[in-house]
């Protein structure tokens, strides 16, 4: 388990300069609903092999091919996938951190924001290590330790190694608008650094539901007949 900084009495975390609590829904945005980018990115030999191999031949930069893609196999999208979602996501805000609590699986992203660094030694995990700071109106969130494991940075199949390095800028230009610019950085995977935007929408009143991953597979395991109506 992560310690936090040794001394709290230190800290001095900066107030929110924005408030970008509320429930949000991703919106579509064309042949960019499944990736981050209309161009292909920038990728490493061995990347490009495995995004050519795990391309969806009658879905033209759109998604990956089912039997490929993580989440069809119970596996964590990674913060990156979660984004991606069609499900909503609500953040949950305080001078401390800013939580991602995402309807998908119930996922739930971290990011600190009471001045503390990346730990040395922080194992690779599914969600990363998350820090963000204010730059005015904007949150800017900076990631790393990602699960390279059969996690895709989107639904497209483009691969990423340990080394990947995410920055989110996250802007509220309007009330019920919320603008996320993504920076995907990794030398391992891609020859240069790369990005895109998203906008996701207020969700006046919404709560996030129940939502569970491979829910029908997990009870046909345990011997339930799944309705599939």
């Amino acid at each position: 388990m992560l310690a936090g900084p040794t001394s709290l009495s230190a800290q001095n975390p900066a107030q929110p300069a924005a408030d970008l609590s509320g429930v949000w829904q991703p919106q579509p945005q064309g042949g960019e609903r499944h990736h981050f980018s209309t161009e292909q990115p920038p990728m490493q030999p061995w990347a490009l092999e495995e995004f050519n191999y795990a391309k969806n031949p009658t879905v033209p930069m759109g998604r990956g091919r089912d039997e490929m893609e993580p989440r069809y196999h119970c596996l964590p999208p990674g913060p990156t996938g979660l984004m991606l979602s069609p499900l909503p996501f609500e953040i949950i805000q305080s001078p401390r951190r800013v939580m991602l609590f995402f309807e998908h699986d119930h996922w739930i992203r971290q990011i600190w924001t009471d001045g503390r660094e990346h730990p040395e030694g922080f194992p690779i995990t599914w969600m990363g290590h998350s820090i963000g700071k204010w730059d005015g109106d904007t949150l800017v969130v900076d990631t790393v330790g990602i699960n390279p494991i059969s996690n895709w940075i989107d639904r497209a199949g483009t691969p990423h190694s340990e080394q990947l390095h995410v920055v989110e800028r996250f802007r509220r230009p309007t009330h019920d608008t919320l603008e996320v610019v993504f920076l995907f950085e990794d030398p391992k995977a891609y020859t240069r650094p790369w990005g895109g935007t998203k906008v996701y929408k207020l969700g006046e009143g919404w709560e996030i539901q129940e939502h569970v991953v491979c829910e029908e597979q997990l009870l046909q395991q345990r011997g339930f007949r799944v309705d599939s109506r």
